[in-house]
C-alpha cells in the first residue's frame, strides 16, 4: 500500500526580497518527494514549523485556503489509486502546475464568457461578476473542467461561507457560476450541469425603509455653503427624487426632458428590466426638476457616481439622526413602502416600480411594527366591547 503524505512547509531557501519565504506543499507518495507551490508567502517568524500553519489571530483565512490546498491534493492521488490509474509525482505535478494541460482553460474561458455577458450588463452588475472571478480565484487558481462537479460547487459554498458571505450573497455568487457553467456546457467544454444535483436557497436581501417623517425630515434639512455642502445637497436631492418616484440609481441618472410628459407625468423605459413605467408628477418633484434643470445638459439631474453618493447619504443620515445606514437604493424600498402603508393597489406598485410581477414588489416591501399594531387593532377580536 502507498504511503502518501500531503503538508504545507515554508521555503526559508527561497526567501524574497521583502523578506518573506514562499510556501508549497511537500508531497511524498512511497518516500519520494515533490514540492509544490501554494501560491502564497509568509515571514519565517510567523510560520509554525510542526504544524505547517501560520500563527496569529487574523490568520484563519490563510490557514483555511492551505488545508484546502492539501486536501485538493489528497483528493487527487486518492482519486488516482482507485480509478487503478498510474499513481506518480510526475503526474501529480502536472495537475497541479501550470505546466498542466487545461489548468488555465477554465480562466480563459470564464473571461471569454464575461467579455460577452459584459456587452448587455450594468457596470454595478459587472462588479458582482468581477468579484466572483476573484473569490474563485482564491478559492483555487487553478481548475480543469473535469473539476466542474457536484463536489466542487459544494466546497465552493463553504469556502464562500468562510469568508462571511451571506445567504443573500451566496445566491449571488451561485447565480453567476450557473452563467459560467451554462457557458461552458454550449461551448461543449462541460457535458452535465452540477447545479442540477444542487439546491440553492435563496436568501432574503435585508433592506430596510425608511418612513414618511425620516423623508420630510430629510427634505427639511439645510447645509452650509461652499462646494460640500452643495454636494450634500445635490446628494439629498437625487434620493428624494428617488424616493418620490421610486426609480433606480441608473434610471434617475438618465432621466431627460423627453421623459417628461405634458409636465404631469414620467414615461421612462427602466435601465435593469426594460419596463416603462409612468409616474405622476407632485409639486416635490417638480420642484426637483426645475432646479437643476439645464438647457445645455442632455439629463435632468447632474451626474454623480453611486459611490461618493451614497458617502454623502450616510452623512446626511446622520444629521437627519436616522439610525438605518442610508444608501440610494434605500430610496426605492422607501417608495414602495409608503406607497404600500399608504393602500396602493400592488399591482399599480409593481408597474411604477417596473416590476414584471408582484412577488417582487413584496421584496420591497418593509412592514412597520406600528402599521401592523393598528391592523390589528381595528379586529373585533381585541375590543373589550362588541
Amino acid at each position: 500500500m502507498s504511503k502518501i503524505s500531503v503538508k504545507p512547509i515554508l521555503r526559508t531557501d527561497k526567501k524574497k526580497t521583502n523578506g518573506k519565504c514562499p510556501i508549497y506543499y511537500l508531497v511524498i507518495i512511497d518516500g519520494k518527494s515533490l514540492k509544490l507551490s501554494a501560491e502564497a508567502d509568509e515571514f519565517e517568524e510567523n510560520w509554525i514549523k510542526t504544524e505547517g500553519r501560520i500563527k496569529g489571530s487574523k490568520t484563519s483565512v490563510k490557514n483555511s485556503v492551505l488545508k484546502r490546498g492539501v486536501s485538493d491534493i489528497e483528493d487527487f492521488i486518492w482519486t488516482l489509486k482507485a480509478s487503478d490509474s498510474d499513481l506518480d509525482l510526475e503526474t501529480v505535478k502536472n495537475h497541479f502546475t501550470k505546466k498542466g494541460k487545461g489548468t488555465t482553460a477554465f480562466y480563459e474561458l470564464l473571461d471569454e464568457c464575461y467579455r460577452l455577458k459584459f456587452r448587455e450588463i450594468e457596470a454595478s452588475t459587472q462588479k458582482h461578476y468581477n468579484l466572483v472571478r476573484r473569490r474563485l480565484t482564491d478559492f483555487r487558481s487553478r481548475i480543469k473542467f473535469e473539476d466542474i462537479n457536484l463536489r466542487f460547487i459544494e466546497r465552493f459554498e463553504v469556502y464562500l461561507i468562510g469568508e462571511g458571505v451571506g445567504e443573500s450573497g451566496l445566491w449571488t455568487h451561485h447565480k453567476i457560476l450557473k452563467v459560467i457553467i451554462r457557458y461552458a456546457i454550449k461551448k461543449r467544454k462541460l457535458t452535465y450541469n452540477p447545479y442540477e444535483d444542487f439546491k440553492v436557497k435563496k436568501g432574503e436581501p435585508k433592506w430596510g425603509a425608511l418612513n414618511e417623517a425620516q423623508v420630510i425630515a430629510i427634505s427639511f434639512l439645510e447645509f452650509e455653503n461652499g462646494s460640500i455642502g452643495k454636494g450634500l445637497d445635490l446628494s439629498r436631492d437625487l434620493f428624494l427624487f428617488a424616493c418620490y418616484t421610486g426609480l433606480r440609481y441608473q434610471d434617475v441618472m438618465r432621466i431627460s426632458k423627453e421623459n417628461i410628459i405634458n409636465d404631469t407625468y414620467i414615461n421612462i423605459k427602466t435601465k435593469k428590466t426594460g419596463k416603462i413605467t409612468n409616474i405622476p408628477l407632485f409639486e416635490e418633484t417638480k420642484q426637483l426638476i426645475a432646479k437643476y434643470g439645464c438647457p445645455n445638459r442632455a439629463t435632468l439631474f447632474p451626474n454623480k457616481r453611486n459611490q461618493p453618493l451614497n458617502r454623502d447619504l450616510k452623512k446626511i443620515g446622520a444629521l437627519a439622526k436616522i439610525e438605518l445606514p442610508l444608501t440610494f437604493h434605500l430610496s426605492r424600498h422607501s417608495f414602495a413602502s409608503m406607497m404600500a402603508y399608504r393602500k396602493m393597489n400592488p399591482l399599480i406598485l409593481s408597474h411604477v416600480l417596473g416590476h414584471s410581477n408582484t412577488n417582487m414588489t413584496l421584496r420591497y416591501v418593509n412592514v412597520d411594527i406600528e402599521e401592523v399594531k393598528e391592523q390589528m387593532a381595528a379586529s373585533a377580536i381585541f375590543k373589550k366591547c362588541l
